[in-house]
């Protein structure tokens, strides 16, 4: 669904619930992202003062890279959230920078979702590698720093 900012009024807000389908990004530049299917958004525009919100609930499987193992798992997400369209970068609220007056919906969605999905994703289960010849695996709890002096 594509839509002109100026179509979403104090009046009229702009109502949505569809499947989006975003298995055409470039998902090689997402990592750990590798995927996302069986994408449904609802919820609606509206326009606050000068803003123009967008109050969203989105359903979806995220497919991951397990940042331990490198192995690919599904993580359904569910999630409520409201925020802002930017028309620039100088605009106080928080929100998503949205310059152009035309507006595709699943340009929005991929936006809510992409702030989501973890920066080290951990498949359930999932260990940290063993150490080997040369290296010491540790956790961050394990690790003390060299001394300084």
């Amino acid at each position: 669904m594509r839509f002109h900012r100026n179509t979403v009024t104090p009046a009229r807000p702009l109502p949505f619930d569809e499947d989006i389908d975003l298995s055409s990004l470039d998902y090689a530049s997402l990592y750990p992202l590798l995927g996302l299917r069986d994408v449904h958004a609802g919820g609606e525009f509206y326009k606050d003062g000068d803003y123009l919100v967008c109050g969203i609930h989105v359903e979806a499987i995220a497919r991951l890279s397990d940042s331990r193992t490198l192995e690919p798992f599904d993580m359904k997400l569910s999630f409520d959230d409201e925020f802002c369209l930017l028309k620039s970068p100088n605009d106080e609220e928080e929100g998503y920078l949205f310059e152009d007056n035309n507006i595709e919906l699943s340009e929005v969605v991929f936006c809510a979702i992409h702030t989501r999905i973890p920066l080290c994703p951990h498949k359930k289960g999932s260990a940290l590698p063993s150490s080997g010849e040369g290296y010491t695996v540790m956790t961050e709890d394990e690790y003390e720093p060299p001394d300084q002096n």
